[in-house]
């Protein structure tokens, strides 16, 4: 009589224990942390190459932007023919500017904090599709230094190959710039809310991702450039200087 008494009491005590259910922070758990303190040097080196590459490309007056961006072609044949004279120098910051942006894509792709939200996954995008533009970029600009230019000044007519491949060139920029310093960053400092980015840095990474969406629509205008990427690598150098505190 007792087991027969004790058996539905068993069941009910059975159906209305708690069953052990997946916690939102569970979905939102965070796979083994990559290391900030590494993504924040990074990214700050990375800035520190990108500056030492433009101090070389306007250390000696050859601007060879102009050559991409003008259609007048008398700038353009006397740019052509300061970046013939220049090329050692502009070679040098091209590579620079290669190294600093990978630099760079490697710390933000670190700072992206892990987890399974969607900011995490469009930050490691935006950087993964930066580096393919930034190829695109560089190589083009280096095709101008070390074929166009130099053609140009043994006397061939290159003024249409250099504004087709500088049309090209300043479009790849576009993309890549607004990839890194724009949606990457922004994306990576999105993800790390809840854990070292404070909301002044959040607001400086929406400011930079508004300004970088303008430029891809007046990608053509070096003022508005200017702006960007002065935005841009402020919020670099903010973001890798705050992960590097907090990861102290």
């Amino acid at each position: 009589m007792t087991r027969t008494e004790t058996a539905p009491a068993a069941a009910v005590r059975r159906e209305t224990a708690p069953r052990p259910t997946r916690s939102t922070d569970e979905h939102q758990a965070v796979k083994p942390a990559p290391n900030e303190r590494v993504g924040g040097v990074l990214g700050l080196t990375g800035a520190a190459v990108m500056i030492a590459g433009a101090v070389c490309h306007n250390a000696f007056g050859a601007d060879l932007f102009a050559v991409m961006l003008s259609t007048d072609r008398a700038e353009i044949e006397s740019n052509l023919t300061d970046v013939a004279e220049h090329r050692t120098p502009l070679m040098v910051g091209l590579w620079l500017w290669v190294v600093g942006a990978s630099l760079m894509c490697a710390g933000g792709t670190l700072l992206a904090r892990r987890t399974m939200g969607a900011w995490s996954t469009i930050a490691r995008w935006g950087f993964a599709a930066a580096t393919g533009a930034v190829i695109v970029f560089f190589t083009a600009m280096m095709a101008i230094v070390e074929g166009v230019a130099p053609a140009h000044a043994a006397g061939e007519d290159v003024i249409t190959l250099a504004t087709a491949i500088g049309y090209g060139a300043v479009t790849a920029d576009s993309i890549a710039t607004a990839l890194i310093l724009g949606l990457g960053y922004a994306a990576a400092v999105y993800s790390a809310r809840e854990t070292w980015a404070p909301s002044w840095l959040v607001k400086l990474a929406t400011t930079s991702i508004v300004v970088s969406i303008a430029s891809l629509i007046l990608y053509r205008s070096a003022d508005f450039a200017f702006v960007v990427v002065i935005v841009g690598f402020v919020t670099v150098i903010a973001t890798g200087i705050t992960a590097v505190r907090h990861a102290d």
